[in-house]
């Protein structure tokens, strides 16, 4: 295939999956939260709403009597044209209407641009090939999946995150700073992955740069801030009704160690048991260091453990009401980057491990998409997604938009549907991973 080939079923395909598996039933206070910012923004051209709408979440703020989001607000002002037509749609505020479907369409339109810009870094390093099975293990086998299908803030963050990483390899420091501001407004936790973009930032000239860039448009924030409680460092969650308004307080260092293997290795939580794909990009940063691409495979492992090394040390570690290790989403891209190295370079039986690999986290990741993203609770030993969201397929409780509709689909069209829907996103990638391993054992010296 061609150069552009790639680049565009490196997006279009997770689109395609991603839309097909928007979610029309389930909500939890994050998205919520954003709707009810929304729609107040859009109908009544203000951030506050009334208590009618705020005791729908427990993710808002009450300042002097007045409820908005406890969120940063970026999430309902960038989906705003979707999310407004949805609205017209409603003709009235309700949760599971179209605007949250338009809203979570968006949530997909930025998830699928992350897939692209996993292809694109990767291509930076390594060939066509290797980056687009890469991308398809990025778009099909980590959490962007399910959390493309559900109006949470990781996703659509992910794509400004992702995209200032491109550019600050690319020596353009002031768009990487934009883009990266534009992340803040979104998750404000996005901030954190400014410390290794301005350590690979080498010369004084560039990190000037990148900093004007990301203070013009993080000052979107501040401004939002100011205009709401008349300060511009004071954010919602200083107001937020459901806990202490101290940051501080909500820090928890000593069980970070703790909290760090739960996130890599327990079944509640463990990134590396919902997407065991994703393990192989640790090795593909050692493979990277092995060949001499010392400060690129740091500037990746960087990025993705400043993210992890952060909600170690946070109290709610787990993120609450949702499927897998949801604050890992924005970093999972440095993660998965480096997995085209393995791709290129290796041979013999790692390779069908790999294979093995995708398909598992293929599953995974569609028993959330297919049922529930706001999966349920338990102990660090509860595998959601075998007993908890295995159970929901079983029983046809699926939770796609088209299936809820006017359509009355029986059980076995549904697991039908589930089933092409694996194919369809597991066998290209071992198709084209065998094709790989053959024209490798060519090309190889005996």
């Amino acid at each position: 295939m061609k150069e552009h080939t790639y680049q565009a079923l490196s997006f279009a395909l997770p689109l395609t999956v991603y839309l097909l598996t928007l979610n029309a039933l389930w909500a939890s206070d994050h998205p919520d939260s954003l709707l009810d910012l929304q729609y107040s923004l859009v109908v009544n051209h203000s951030a506050f709403f009334p208590e009618s709408i705020a005791s729908n979440s427990i993710d808002v703020s009450d300042y002097m009597g007045y409820y908005t989001s406890a969120l940063a607000p970026g999430s309902a002002i960038l989906s705003a044209p979707f999310g407004a037509l949805g609205i017209a749609l409603d003709k009235r505020f309700t949760l599971f209407g179209y605007e949250r479907l338009f809203d979570e369409a968006f949530v997909a339109l930025c998830a699928s641009t992350t897939s692209l810009m996993v292809y694109r870094i990767s291509r930076l390093f390594w060939s066509a090939h290797s980056s687009f099975l890469c991308s398809l293990s990025f778009g099909f086998g980590s959490l962007a999946w399910p959390y493309a299908t559900a109006f949470f803030q990781h996703d659509i963050a992910m794509p400004f995150v992702t995209t200032s990483l491109y550019f600050t390899l690319n020596q353009k420091p002031k768009i990487a700073g934009i883009l990266l501001g534009v992340a803040l407004f979104v998750d404000y936790t996005s901030a954190l992955f400014g410390l290794p973009l301005v350590w690979y930032l080498s010369k004084r000239k560039e990190i000037l740069q990148f900093g004007l860039g990301f203070l013009a448009s993080s000052s979107a924030t501040f401004i939002y801030n100011y205009a709401l409680f008349g300060n511009p460092v004071v954010f919602p969650e200083f107001y937020w009704v459901g806990g202490s308004r101290f940051l501080l307080s909500r820090f928890t260092p000593l069980y970070a160690p703790e909290h760090l293997i739960f996130l890599l290795l327990s079944p509640y939580r463990g990134l590396f048991l919902f997407s065991p794909i994703s393990a192989f990009g640790l090795y593909g940063i050692y493979l990277m260091r092995k060949a001499h691409l010392e400060r690129p495979s740091t500037l990746l492992l960087a990025s993705f453990l400043v993210n992890i090394l952060f909600y170690s040390f946070w109290g709610d570690w787990n993120g609450g009401l949702c499927y897998g290790p949801r604050f890992l989403v924005e970093s999972l891209p440095f993660l998965f980057v480096p997995l085209s190295h393995v791709l290129d370079e290796t041979n013999g039986r790692l390779r069908p491990l790999i294979s093995i690999s995708y398909a598992y986290s293929v599953v995974i990741q569609a028993l959330g998409a297919l049922t529930s993203v706001f999966s349920e609770e338990g102990t660090v030993y509860f595998y959601q997604p075998f007993e908890f969201n295995l159970h929901l397929l079983l029983k046809g409780e699926f939770t796609t938009w088209w299936m809820n509709s006017a359509l009355s689909l029986r059980l076995n069209e549904k697991m039908a549907f589930a089933f092409v829907l694996l194919f369809s996103a597991i066998a290209p990638f071992i198709i084209m991973n065998r094709k790989l391993q053959r024209r490798q054992a060519v090309t190889s010296p005996s």
